[in-house]
């Protein structure tokens, strides 16, 4: 009898914190298609080469006969400066990597809403380190091509 206290008390204190089962949520995961056009205007780019790695690991096929089609219409990389130091030189920079695009229902011929994401990171600047520095740029684009493009294609992250 004493266990069986102690095991509803101590699921009680758990559901009352908040704490479930890993996996386990309260809404619905919605449902992604088997098959996704991808139309990228720009080319290939950086972007659309993470979105269709994406694809792959999720295990959608990207294939021109897709009923849904995901147009990639414009990126945009801003880098402005955020501070500047005593010798008014830029000493932190942010980066913002903007992504227009919108989904297209080919088998009903109409286009959803246009969207926009947005990433945005700042990193400090020592133009005494000029190539460390534009690594870490290059890092930093990186990971948020891979953030927008988890974005775009719903996965939570």
């Amino acid at each position: 009898m004493k266990n069986i206290i102690a095991i509803g008390a101590l699921t009680l204190l758990l559901s009352a914190c908040g704490w479930q089962l890993r996996g386990v949520t309260g809404k619905a995961k919605h449902q992604q298609p088997e098959q996704l056009h991808l139309i990228v205007q720009d080319g290939k780019t950086p972007l659309a080469q993470s979105i269709k790695s994406q694809m792959v690991r999720m295990k959608i096929a990207d294939t021109a006969k897709a009923k849904l089609a995901l147009i990639i219409d414009k990126e945009e990389v801003d880098r402005r400066p955020l501070a500047v130091n005593d010798n008014g030189v830029t000493a932190q920079y942010q980066l913002i990597y903007t992504v227009h695009y919108h989904y297209e229902d080919k088998a009903a011929q109409f286009a959803l809403p246009g969207r926009k994401v947005v990433s945005w990171r700042s990193y400090d600047f020592d133009p005494q380190l000029i190539v460390s520095k534009a690594q870490e740029e290059q890092a930093l684009l990186d990971e948020m091509r891979e953030e927008l493009a988890q974005r775009i294609l719903g996965i939570s992250a």
